[in-house]
């Protein structure tokens, strides 16, 4: 019996199917990407007669609908969810670097008014001006 002695370990790798897998991936995330929003369900209310607030791209500060008037209001400040007492604070470190910052605020209509209003008071209390709530067109 002869046995094979002149093995020797392949010292080049083969990327070809890792490349195969990873432009598919990226190709997948290309695909569904411009689908995603930033994740929450809002019911905007429904207003006549509405105008922009600027060209300029805003903050969005967004209110979802808790499920029980008990739960914690849910935030999210550009799509990062964020505690109410740190929104203050948030948007004063924006402002710092933006000074000229606009605030959109998407707020579901079925969230209790005062939830809103909280809000609104602490973008005001940052020193931001330009407030705007968001809403669809009634029909």
């Amino acid at each position: 019996m002869r046995r094979h002695r002149d093995f020797k370990p392949m010292a080049e790798i083969n990327i070809t199917n890792l490349l195969d897998v990873i432009l598919v991936l990226l190709i997948a995330f290309m695909i569904v990407a411009p689908a995603l929003n930033n994740g929450l369900q809002i019911q905007l209310p429904k207003v006549k007669e509405s105008t922009a607030l600027t060209p300029k791209k805003p903050v969005m500060v967004s209110i979802k609908k808790r499920d029980s008037p008990e739960d914690a209001p849910y935030f999210t400040l550009d799509g990062i969810r964020t505690d109410p007492a740190n929104l203050k604070k948030q948007l004063k470190e924006k402002l710092a670097s933006q000074p000229d910052l606009n605030v959109i605020v998407q707020c579901d209509e079925r969230e209790q008014s005062g939830v809103l209003l909280r809000v609104i008071g602490a973008i005001q209390g940052a020193g931001i001006e330009n407030v705007g709530l968001e809403t669809e067109p009634a029909e």
